[in-house]
Order: structure tokens, then sequence, then C-alpha cells
């Protein structure tokens, strides 16, 4: 996945600056375990914000690798659009600068009306049955959060 943001951002970036900062640490709260690493570049000069979400998004740990044929997959298989989640929340500035997350983990609250967000990037190595523990082991902090639980 980190080979993947390095290529996504190799389009905006000038290419001879885009570094991986931090490749795998290990970051922990008292829910969940997460492997984050930091892929960083120069955008090439008056580049756009939408250029850079269009580049960037969706996120290949959101949708998974190879990322054009995991997108079209998930195209069929996933029933309902995703909406909020597997995107970016956060803020932009009048200078165009933006700080912002990915929306794994969240809930979405609409009316009467809460979704709940967990999942993972599905590779060629792969295993099924592992990537659904590791969705119900992410979506257990946010459904706690509202006083729910996932059917046994």
């Amino acid at each position: 996945i980190v080979d993947l943001m390095r290529n996504d951002l190799a389009r905006i970036c000038d290419p001879a600056t885009v570094t991986v900062e931090s490749l795998l640490h290990l970051e922990s709260t008292p829910t969940v375990h997460q492997l984050v690493s930091t892929v960083a570049g120069r955008l090439h000069r008056g580049t756009t914000l939408d250029e850079v979400l269009r580049a960037t998004l969706p996120a290949g740990s959101m949708s998974g690798a190879p990322k054009l044929a995991a997108i079209e997959i998930l195209g069929r298989l996933e029933v309902e659009p995703r909406g909020a989640y597997a995107g970016c929340a956060g803020w932009v500035a009048a200078s165009g600068t933006a700080t912002l997350g990915m929306t794994i983990r969240s809930l979405l609250i609409e009316r009467d009306r809460v979704t709940v967000g967990a999942g993972g990037g599905i590779t060629w190595g792969s295993i099924g049955a592992d990537e659904v523990a590791e969705v119900a082991l992410k979506a257990r902090a946010p459904l706690a959060a509202i006083g729910a639980t996932l059917p046994p």
C-alpha cells in the first residue's frame, strides 16, 4: 500500500521529492493497534486541492491493491455507496492549506440513522475470514460508543 501511495503522489508531486517518512509505525489506542506509514512529497506548482484528492482517493489503504482492480471489484460487490466512510474529513483554510484524515472506524449520524464504518484493504494475499474478523474488531469501539454490538 505504501508503494501505491508513492505512485499516487508521484502523479501530482515532483517524483524526486516523494519519500516514505515513516514505515509501519505502530500506533496504539485502548481499542485498536494500527500500523501507520507516512508518505510525503512536494506538490507541483499550482496543484489544486481537487487534483490532490482525485489523485489520492480512494486511498489504497481503503480500497486495496492493485487499486484499480480492487475499486472495480468493490463497485460490483458493495450494495450501497460508502458515503463519508473511507473518504476524508478535516478543514481547508482560505490559503489552500488542508488538514485531512481518513474516515475509518467512523460513525455517521443522519437524523434517526447511525452508520458505522469499518473495513480494511483487500490485497492478493488477503484471506477472507481474516478480513471479516479484522472488520469486526475495528467496528467494536464505534459500536460500543452507541451502545451496540455485532450479532454473533
